[in-house]
């Protein structure tokens, strides 16, 4: 889930993004995401659950998000820690969707992520810490550039990658 807001003079509507947030007309547009950063947001819809303090947090293994979680292999009738299985979840989710793309710096940190045994996963409050100090040790313009994907030749992210900053450049 993404907050766009920063980016528009007038926001779009939350249904239909082709008109403003009044249907009135076209949402205005102020710069585009080179010139103000866009917050993301991961959101469990649903699937999480309530531990109190000092209380167990082991639970059956759920049915919605990631069938490859290897805890969700076993029998199911096998407590497992959600928290370790969300590390997972979301390291598989970067792995599908980053790994296709020049996104090399994050490979040690997804690599960990989707470990096969729980217990040699990081913490998320480990993987927000080390994913802070991969992404604040990279420049902006590093950031901000162009991701190809994986199978791209030489040739093509030469061109995309000059196309790209031409259309962003004021």
């Amino acid at each position: 889930m993404s907050d766009a807001f920063r980016l528009f003079k007038v926001p779009p509507h939350p249904v239909d993004y082709t008109k403003n947030f009044w249907a009135t007309g076209d949402p205005k547009v102020v710069s585009n995401r080179m010139q103000k950063m866009v917050k993301h947001y991961f959101v469990d819809f649903g699937l999480s659950s309530r531990h109190p303090p000092g209380s167990s947090r082991l639970e059956y293994p759920g049915y919605g998000g990631t069938r490859s979680v290897p805890e969700f292999q076993n029998d199911s009738t096998e407590l497992c820690d959600p928290f370790t299985v969300d590390v997972y979840c979301m390291g598989e989710f970067m792995r599908t969707r980053f790994r296709k793309v020049w996104v090399e710096f994050l490979d040690d940190l997804i690599t960990d992520m989707v470990q096969d045994d729980p217990k040699k996963r990081p913490t998320m409050d480990q993987v927000v810490e080390r994913f802070s100090r991969v992404v604040d040790s990279r420049s902006t313009w590093k950031l901000m550039s162009r991701a190809g994907t994986v199978d791209e030749t030489q040739s093509e992210r030469v061109v995309k990658s000059v196309k790209y900053w031409i259309l962003r450049l004021p």
